[in-house]
C-alpha cells in the first residue's frame, strides 16, 4: 500500500507555538492545519518570486529595445550597450 501522508515533527520556540495554537483556535482548526497552510503559502510565494523575476527580465528587455530603437542604435552599438548593462548587473540580463 502506498503511503499518502507522512508525519513531521517540528520544534518551535514557545512564543511561536502559542501563536500557532491561538491562530488554530481562532480558525477552529488544528495546529497541523496551520502549519500545512503555511507550507502551501511558502510554495506559492516561491512561484510568485519566479514569475516576478521573469516579468522583470521581460520588462528590462522591452525597455532596452524601446530605448535602443528610440535613439537609433546600430546593431553593434546595441550589442555594446547590452554588454555594458550586463556588466553593471553582474549577470546576463540582455542578449
Amino acid at each position: 500500500m502506498r503511503q499518502t501522508q507522512k508525519p513531521v515533527t517540528v520544534r518551535f520556540p514557545m512564543g511561536d507555538y502559542l501563536d500557532i495554537t491561538t491562530e488554530a483556535e481562532a480558525q477552529n482548526t488544528t495546529s497541523a492545519d496551520i502549519v500545512r497552510k503555511a507550507w502551501k503559502s511558502y510554495q506559492e510565494n516561491k512561484n510568485i518570486v519566479l514569475k516576478l523575476a521573469h516579468l522583470e527580465r521581460r520588462l528590462l528587455l522591452n525597455t532596452f529595445e524601446i530605448c535602443s530603437a528610440t535613439i537609433g542604435l546600430s546593431p553593434d552599438e546595441r550589442k555594446n550597450a547590452a554588454k555594458q548593462i550586463n556588466n553593471s548587473f553582474g549577470k546576463e540580463v540582455l542578449k
